[in-house]
């Protein structure tokens, strides 16, 4: 083969050789390169090596997934083998470059020119029986009829043992490392229970680290069988606590079998076998006696002061009736007559002395002979009970009168409702003269009822008369005593009214004046009802049919916005009242604007507002993407419109930061991105994001762009399949970082992004035809789990996102119901917005412009119409949608295919999309100037 052939195939394989090279840098460590790194290994150039210590050279290249070769340093082509699968490239991490190969078969082909194992030798072949064989051929290694073992291989024409197991040990291929039959050296066998760890035998369980002959691996440290050294066993009630067997809890000693602390074991005080005597304890190993038994008699605790057996002496036992007091039988609180001990104070027999007994019905108390408790006085010798005896109640001598009883020391009537006065036993709720207790009489107007002066039924006394009056119908007395009805009025059920119930007493009148339809006294005295009204039914009326009176002024609540639905209700801002409600004027739509200067199709647009002028982008059917520079009103401010990007690509979209508009689009095969000025002017080369992308890579699928000024950067969404991609790009997209991917379940459609003010990215997808909310963090992380905002989400088309400075609003259209709207995180009964009839069209598209105050201008492709609603939403609990204005057509005829909406400024929007109305697709803007509402 002539050189330039082999240059021809070292460039078919040149993507080969840079994968290679780039694996080379994984098998050096940082520390050990090939300039500085420690003695080189004994393969020469194009021996087989698993590491880079294996060669001589210290540069170890792969050739497939388990297997390199030992290579060299080179200038170019010519300093390595001249076959078409080698060559001369450079490698990540190292100063000069290298030769590397790229196997083209798993054996030498003869006769092909070409080195096809990478062994550094081009038909490396001998004839064996006039045949070409390699040289490396394990049957035939080095010479015809050479064969290697199974174990070995043929390299360079020598059998020699594999990188994987290098070394010869009694006819077999070993390695020392790990084999436990050649641990550190040919014949070194580890001991059962053992394995070879870095040449060691070594027991390998952090458990057992000990090894024991003929028990295997044990921890010498805590095994109870071999505590401390190889079989050394601990009695079964001990532990092997660091080497040494002990008693497992602090301050326990082994006795007798057992476990137990001598310093508190009432049979093993101080030590095994010391017994402590009953109702004694031990402690700190020292048997004591309590303080009230510091005796002790037959190994007993006892107290001889106390104890009646062993009283001033062990076994000196008191008589029965005798205790022990201070070492001494003796009679306690006692005398001691005939052999007995009695108490003087209380024996009626030995009263105050032995043999002095008290009188019949008399009880000793104190020594001193008395009468008892039940008759504790003593009148003339008899013992009497004061408080129930009728001739002595109370004292000696006080008898009770006649038809009287004693009841604890007082005199009673025997009639249970009578009390005792002066005048003997009376009723006190019926006597006049003692009418609720004695001496209580009534005034001769009133009678006693139950202990009560009374008037009788229906009447009250009055003290200043001192007469009975009925307070309900007296007009003297009318309610209360006093109180006298005004001129004209009677008095009934205790109030004072006027004879027809359509009058009242009024005092600039003084009499009782009508106010049912009196237009000077309407409803109420001296109310006087305004011009322009009547009095009817208690109320000033307005005279014209279908006004309300608000305060003194007549007013229409349908249509006046002062006093809209109710008089307290006044419309804001430019809002008129259209029926009771507060609504905004119809807005206005501004004239189309033809954007297309071609004849070719154009379509495709995204806008971005820069606070002075709006960037569009669109797809130009024979040029690409072009970028349009407008003025709020559609007209352009630019001209010609910029060419960003080239060939066949759709979907783009755009953003702007603040200082600059950043574009994406895709193409068949890669996602493009590129930065432009404030007046459209390319501010870099468009980058291919796929291509610059390492991993996991965006879906070729309808790119979105956001701008973060959190996170300083601009971030891409892109959603297909089953999954929602989002990945961060840096402001001028060079350096993209990794992709993260949330998994959904059948995502469809081109999905909506929008950021929050803490610069949390919120996306909007349908997914298994529900709408729902997946969320990445502004690090680009994602934390929250995706949100399903519907369960009944069948036919979920369409979704737009924004954020209201406080949470999310999220919008679709579902099925035959119309755009569904929701607030919030969670779904929180969707509210339905007006229907326009069909719900979508699979060629739509919905745009949310959020507006303080919880205002939303909704732009929707809907049926090929495009139409714009204004509505408000609820600040709180489940969504609810408001209109404020009558929907409005912005494209009345059935021809858009794509469409964009953009806020340019608080009061006006611009609407842009494609119109095949005249044959080929062409773009139009139109601006609606939102009426300066609300």
């Amino acid at each position: 083969m002539s050189r330039t052939s082999e240059l021809t195939g070292r460039r078919l394989a040149a993507p080969w050789l840079v994968l290679l090279a780039s694996l080379l840098t994984l098998a050096c460590s940082s520390s050990e390169s090939p300039e500085l790194g420690p003695s080189a290994g004994t393969g020469v150039f194009g021996a087989p090596c698993q590491r880079t210590e294996d060669c001589a050279s210290r540069l170890c290249v792969r050739k497939d997934d388990s297997t390199g070769v030992c290579t060299q340093t080179c200038a170019s082509d010519l300093g390595c083998p001249a076959s078409a699968n080698w060559g001369c490239v450079s490698a990540e991490g190292l100063t000069p470059q290298i030769c590397a190969c790229v196997p083209d078969a798993g054996a030498e082909i003869c006769g092909d020119g070409i080195d096809n194992e990478c062994n550094g030798l081009v038909d490396d072949c001998m004839l064996c029986d006039g045949v070409p064989i390699p040289k490396d051929d394990p049957d035939h290694c080095g010479a015809c009829d050479v064969s290697c073992r199974s174990d070995q291989t043929c390299s360079l024409g020598k059998c020699i043992c594999p990188p994987d197991s290098p070394f010869e040990c009694a006819g077999k291929c070993a390695r020392f490392d790990s084999d436990p039959q050649n641990c550190g050296a040919c014949g070194t066998v580890c001991n059962p229970g053992q394995a070879c760890v870095n040449g060691i035998c070594s027991c390998t369980s952090a458990l057992t680290p000990d090894y024991c002959d003929g028990i295997g691996c044990v921890d010498l440290d805590s095994d109870v069988a071999n505590c401390g050294t190889c079989g050394t066993e601990c009695p079964n009630v001990q532990s092997c606590i660091g080497g040494k067997c002990t008693c497992p809890v602090t301050g326990q000693e082994y006795c007798n079998g057992f476990c137990i602390s001598m310093n508190a074991n009432q049979d093993n005080c101080g030590s095994c076998g010391n017994k402590c005597p009953s109702g004694g304890s031990c402690s700190n190993g020292l048997c004591s006696c309590p303080l009230n038994a510091q005796d002790i008699c037959a190994d007993k605790c006892v107290d001889m002061a106390i104890d009646e057996l062993n009283c001033g002496s062990c076994g000196n036992a008191c008589l029965p009736t005798q205790q022990c007091v201070g070492g001494s039988c003796t009679c306690v609180g006692g005398t001691l007559c005939n052999g007995t001990c009695v108490n003087t104070g209380t024996d009626t027999a030995n009263c105050g002395g032995c043999g002095q007994t008290c009188a019949l019905a008399h009880v000793c108390n104190s020594g001193v002979c008395a009468c008892p408790a039940y008759a504790p006085t003593d009148c003339g010798g008899l013992c009497i009970n004061t408080q129930s005896s009728t001739n002595h109640c109370g004292g000696c001598g006080q008898a009770c009168g006649s038809g009287q009883y004693c009841s604890l020391g007082s005199c009673k009537c025997s009639v249970s409702s009578q009390t005792i006065c002066a005048s003997g036993c009376v009723d006190t709720k019926t006597d006049s003269q003692n009418c609720g207790g004695c001496d209580k009489a009534c005034p001769a107007a009133q009678t006693c009822v139950n202990s009560t002066c009374t008037c009788g039924s229906g009447k009250t006394y009055c003290p200043a008369t001192q007469t009975c009056v009925t307070t309900s119908t007296d007009p003297a007395n009318c309610g209360s005593c006093g109180h006298q009805c005004e001129n004209g009025q009677i008095c009934s059920s205790s109030t004072c009214k006027c004879q027809t119930y359509t009058e009242t007493w009024c005092a600039s009148t003084g009499t009782c004046t009508s106010i049912y339809s009196n237009p000077s006294h309407c409803g109420a005295c001296d109310k006087t009802c305004p011009a322009g009204t009547h009095c009817s039914g208690y109320s000033c009326v307005c005279d014209v049919a279908g006004q309300t009176l608000c305060g003194t002024e007549c007013a229409n609540l349908q249509t006046d916005p002062l006093h809209c639905s109710s008089c307290s209700k006044a419309c804001v801002g430019n809002q008129i009242c259209n029926g009771g409600k507060c609504q905004c004027p119809t807005p206005v739509v501004g004239a189309a604007v033809r954007l297309t200067t071609t004849v070719s199709k154009t379509w495709n647009p995204a806008a971005a507002w820069s606070g002075t002028k709006v960037g569009v982008v669109y797809v130009e059917e024979a040029g690409g993407l072009y970028f349009a520079l407008l003025n709020a009103d559609g007209t352009r401010a630019k001209s010609p419109d910029v060419a960003v990007g080239a060939g066949s690509l759709y979907e783009p979209d755009i953003t702007w930061t603040g200082s600059e508009f950043g574009v994406t689009w895709r193409t068949n095969s890669a996602i493009w991105f590129r930065r432009l000025d404030a007046n459209g002017t390319p501010k870099a080369a468009a980058v291919d994001i796929s291509a610059a992308t390492t991993g996991t890579k965006l879906p070729i699928a309808a790119p979105r762009i956001t701008w973060s000024s959190v996170y300083a950067g601009y971030a891409l969404v892109s959603a297909q399949y089953s999954s929602v991609s989002f990945q961060r790009i840096g402001t001028d997209g060079s350096a993209p970082e990794a992709v993260n991917v949330t998994t959904t379940n059948s995502v469809y459609h081109r999905p909506a992004v929008a950021l929050s003010p803490s610069g949390e990215w919120g996306i909007a997808v349908i997914a298994s035809s529900s709408p729902t909310l997946v969320f990445y963090n502004s690090d680009g992380s994602k934390t929250k789990a995706p949100v399903a905002l519907s369960s009944s989400g069948y036919y979920s088309l369409l979704p737009s996102l924004a954020h209201d400075g406080t949470t999310w609003v999220t919008t679709w259209a579902q099925n035959s119901q119309g755009i569904m709207v929701n607030r919030g995180e969670v779904g929180n009964s969707p509210a339905l917005a007006a229907s326009l009839g069909t719900a979508y069209s699979y060629t739509g598209t919905t745009k949310t412009l959020l507006r303080s105050g919880g205002v939303y201008d909704l732009v929707e492709l809907h049926g090929n119409m495009i139409f714009l609603r204004r509505s408000t939403l609820s600040q709180s609990g489940p969504t609810s949608v408001t209109p404020l204005a009558s929907d409005v057509s912005i494209l009345a005829t059935p021809n858009g295919t794509s469409m964009d909406a953009v806020s340019t400024g608080s009061n006006s929007v611009l609407a842009l999309w494609s119109d095949t109305r005249w044959g080929a697709e062409e773009l139009y803007a139109a601006p609606v100037d939102l009426q300066n509402c609300p």
